[in-house]
């Protein structure tokens, strides 16, 4: 019998706010998860790489999981991103979260057949198996070969291991994969969408679990509650509304940048800075950015018009 938790609706990723000298905001960062408990979130993604999680020290990235465990304590689902890569990492890494009270843990080793071996990650996937915690999610994300981790593979380690309950995937493919995984398991492995989040409507027609966006959290909770609560026609209309919003933040470089300037413009955070130096905007994409941003605060604000 698998474990009883199984969280279905948006567990949203953290992103990091920063002060002007670069130092983690706390202040804001307590803002962010207050926001996602107003919101309606069903939990945090924390920390994972939307946060910046390579710029971030070890004590840092645990800084985070606090900081979302004292603000949320039991009432949102919190899993932390497992980056490994190797086994000796990965237990060790789990074993922390554990210890600090997470909910499930996301297994992000990048992992596909190109890589190496399946038994080489199933391996890996075994070593925290034993540990026995009740959640597992398999992070499914090698964009590199287009497929990443196969659907036989998937199914086999949610077959074989007590804790495997989810597959998080940001291909792609995700939403055929999605069919195809839960006809391969019996529609009992949960399956949550990350980059496909301008696809989410079919997702939800195809059996998706959730969703793990960035920021906008009420437009994304609540599309998710319409679709399921009131009538696929009501979630579909805001999905539809905010489209326009969410494809813009899908385009590469784009989604973390976006929602720190989202989130500056409704007071969660202070400032935009970033660690990360990436940043793919220019004149054009900041005037865009902007326009999108003023449409998404103002479909926010309207949310209760989309339950009537």
């Amino acid at each position: 019998m698998k474990g009883k938790t199984e969280p279905r609706g948006v567990i949203a990723t953290v992103i990091t706010p920063f002060d002007e000298a670069g130092n983690i905001d706390y202040e804001s960062l307590e803002r962010e998860f207050q926001w996602g408990l107003d919101a309606g979130l069903t939990g945090f993604l924390v920390p994972c790489g939307a946060s910046e999680i390579k710029y971030l020290t070890l004590e840092e990235q645990i800084s985070l999981f606090t900081t979302a465990k004292k603000i949320c304590g039991d009432q949102l689902f919190l899993m932390p991103n497992l980056p490994g890569p190797t086994e000796k990492e990965l237990v060790e890494q789990s074993k922390l979260y554990l210890d600090l009270g997470a909910d499930g843990l996301n297994i992000n080793t990048h992992w596909s057949p190109r890589k190496g071996p399946a038994e080489d990650y199933i391996k890996l996937v075994q070593a925290v198996d034993a540990l026995h915690p009740d959640f597992l999610c398999l992070q499914d994300d090698d964009l590199e070969s287009g497929d990443g981790i196969p659907v036989e593979v998937a199914a086999r380690l949610f077959n074989e291991l007590e804790s495997v309950r989810a597959l998080k995937c940001d291909l792609q493919v995700a939403n055929r994969k999605c069919t195809a995984l839960k006809a391969a398991t019996g529609n009992e492995m949960l399956y949550y969408g990350a980059d496909e989040s301008h696809h989410s409507l079919e997702g939800y027609d195809r059996g998706l679990d959730g969703l793990m966006p960035s920021g906008m959290f009420e437009i994304f909770s609540n599309i998710y509650k319409l679709y399921h609560n009131k009538s696929r026609e009501a979630g579909a209309r805001l999905f539809f509304d905010s489209l326009p919003c969410v494809c813009f933040t899908r385009q590469p470089g784009l989604n973390r940048i976006y929602h720190k300037y989202y989130m500056k413009r409704t007071g969660v955070f202070k400032t935009t800075y970033s660690r990360d130096p990436q940043d793919n905007y220019d004149a054009y994409t900041t005037r865009y950015r902007e326009e999108m941003i003023t449409r998404a605060l103002d479909i926010a604000a309207h949310i209760d018009e989309y339950w009537k």
